[in-house]
């Protein structure tokens, strides 16, 4: 059986096309890169997609708490507000307490006088810097030589008293107070002056 000559069309199918040589099938056509601006520009928005997604979940954690920060400054001013506001009567109350915790010692008159005319060195170290509650009975009533007030005690000696310097605040009570009157006188401290236990800043009890 004769072939069909190159170029001629038949029964096997139509001729092979020019230019790529017979039997080859034609190239692919070549794949065109991407641009260096669509390169830029997926870059891009990945990054403004990670941004946005950032965001929303910093959104969502702000709304569910409260941020330290604020948390501390806010616990900071509230402290500060109750330490301004802390009323006065509660420090005055304060100190009261602290002095009325102090020792005090309960004395007579008469032997505050016979513990300093006894040994004045331990009477000292029984009596001065404490707190002393003396009873005893009015001898007399007097001003200092620079206008304070004097309350003297009668103690076993009749002719030498316990010498109680009081504080300003008892004047109103000084001036109704007479002599031969029993009473209580709440001092800071003790001590010997000129053969007499002297007491300082004392207050009626």
């Amino acid at each position: 059986m004769q072939q069909p000559p190159p170029g001629s069309s038949g029964e096997y199918g139509s001729p092979p096309q020019q230019g790529h040589g017979a039997g080859y099938p034609p190239p692919s056509p070549k794949k065109k890169g991407m641009s260096t601006g669509m390169i830029v520009l997926v870059v891009f928005g990945c990054l403004f997609g990670g941004c946005v997604m950032c965001s929303v979940v910093r959104s969502a954690n702000k709304k569910g708490s409260t941020p330290p920060t604020a948390t501390a400054e806010s616990a900071k001013t509230d402290s500060s507000a109750e330490s301004a506001e802390l009323p006065a009567q509660q420090k005055a109350a304060g100190e009261a307490k602290a002095v009325n915790e102090r020792e005090t010692v309960v004395v007579s008159s008469s032997q505050l006088f016979n513990d300093y005319h006894s040994n004045e060195v331990a009477a000292d170290n029984k009596y001065k810097g404490k707190q002393l509650l003396v009873t005893g009975t009015v001898a007399s009533i007097d001003k200092g030589p620079f206008g304070g007030l004097i309350l003297r005690l009668a103690t076993s000696n009749q002719f030498m008293s316990t010498m109680c310097k009081m504080n300003d605040s008892e004047n109103a009570t000084m001036a109704q107070l007479q002599k031969g009157k029993q009473v209580r006188v709440l001092c800071e401290s003790a001590g010997m002056m000129i053969g007499t236990p002297s007491l300082s800043d004392c207050v009626f009890k």
